[in-house]
């Protein structure tokens, strides 16, 4: 009960963990060679076992429990994960290429990850097990149907749902994605939306994206565009073609609401 409560409350480090599976083994076999090895000795009795508690495994399942609680909808979600969330925003290294941190949201929904290594790592030991045990038990968000509601409140950036069979990557970052998210205020997948239906495919000047690549930066002189150039946006309509090849990158599910407003030279190039 001691140790379950400390490791529920300050995480339990590795080396303590095996001295207590071996002082468990110690006491189970009264000091002498065991008898069975630990994965039959922690069966039920029923199934030939001793029921001898496996540490490793109720430490996990006590990091599942607070991982339960810290992805949590907002109403029920404990003051904690906040500040467990700026702590685990300062943990990210900066070879994630990440320079806003509004683009941060959750490490279960993207797909960059805190320091690997403990010893660079400034995260709670509580807080770095129950990180490594819900990638090692592979937490992911899946829903069966995703509701509008539910897909305007996905991080855009750095998404884990790109579609691994598309070739047209659009990275991350960039100017084109810096643009994006300090001019445009793009951050979620809402977000996107409501640019794509705001910037519309400009049909009195129809270029291809090849043609926007090779014939520079020049863009049209409608008041949208303008009201975007005034912003400090060099290229809008370059930013409406980024907009979107990043919807074209998702999976099916999360981009189907708006195969019809991106028009077809982005779809094919």
């Amino acid at each position: 009960g001691r140790t379950q409560y400390h490791a529920m409350v300050q995480g339990m480090p590795k080396t303590i963990e095996n001295k207590l599976a071996t002082m468990i083994n110690k006491i189970m076999w009264n000091n002498k060679p065991a008898g069975v090895n630990h994965d039959m000795a922690r069966l039920p009795f029923k199934q030939g076992g001793k029921k001898v508690l496996d540490i490793t495994i109720r430490n996990k399942a006590i990091n599942m429990t607070r991982l339960t609680c810290y992805l949590a909808d907002t109403p029920t979600c404990p003051i904690w994960a906040y500040m467990a969330n700026d702590l685990i925003a300062k943990d990210i290294p900066k070879t994630s290429g990440i320079w806003d941190c509004a683009t941060i949201r959750n490490i279960f929904l993207q797909t960059w990850r805190t320091h690997k290594q403990g010893a660079r790592s400034k995260l709670p030991l509580s807080i770095r097990n129950m990180i490594n045990t819900g990638l090692e038990m592979g937490v992911t968000f899946c829903p069966p149907i995703v509701t509008k509601t539910l897909r305007a409140g996905q991080p855009l950036w750095f998404n884990e749902h790109q579609d691994p069979n598309n070739t047209t990557k659009t990275p991350d970052t960039g100017a084109r994605a810096e643009c994006l998210q300090r001019i445009h205020r793009v951050y979620m997948m809402g977000d996107l939306t409501i640019f794509i239906h705001n910037h519309p495919y400009h049909q009195h000047e129809p270029k291809t994206l090849a043609q926007h690549q090779t014939e520079g930066s020049e863009t049209c002189e409608c008041t949208l565009c303008e009201l975007y150039t005034a912003r400090g946006c060099a290229d809008p309509e370059g930013c409406r073609h980024r907009a979107a090849k990043i919807m074209n990158t998702l999976l099916p599910k999360w981009n189907q609401p708006l195969r019809d407003l991106i028009p077809t030279d982005c779809k094919s190039n």
